[in-house]
């Protein structure tokens, strides 16, 4: 008898302060709704490129989203992106060493940019 009523208060102890007083459950921040975001920054639509091929992002196209690329060959993965407002180097902007997979950039005159993978 005085093992079940040690059996019941252990239990009593180890359960029952989960459980709350008013038995809500309360919501995850990350799935509670939130206020409209201002000024958020949007993301770009991503591109993928096989070896050798280009795109061309337009001027609009920068100023108001960016751009983002990716690039597979040879069972290896490069990307690169810029979000609105963000500078875009020239050259190769990115890869792996010794060359390939590698994403290259030009700047052309109009204010869009050419993006190739080579």
């Amino acid at each position: 008898m005085i093992r079940i009523g040690l059996s019941a208060a252990l239990i009593g102890v180890l359960v029952l302060p989960g459980c709350g007083a008013s038995g809500a459950k309360r919501t995850p921040a990350a799935s509670r709704p939130s206020s409209r975001l201002h000024d958020a920054v949007l993301a770009p639509k991503a591109t993928e490129l096989r070896h050798c091929m280009t795109v061309r992002v337009r001027r609009s196209i920068l100023s108001t989203v960016g751009w983002q690329v990716a690039c597979s060959a040879d069972g290896r993965r490069v990307t690169a992106e810029a979000v609105r407002g963000q500078r875009t180097g020239s050259g190769e902007i990115t890869g792996f060493k010794g060359g390939s997979p590698s994403i290259w950039v030009t700047h052309n005159p109009d204010g869009s940019i050419t993006v190739r993978v080579r």
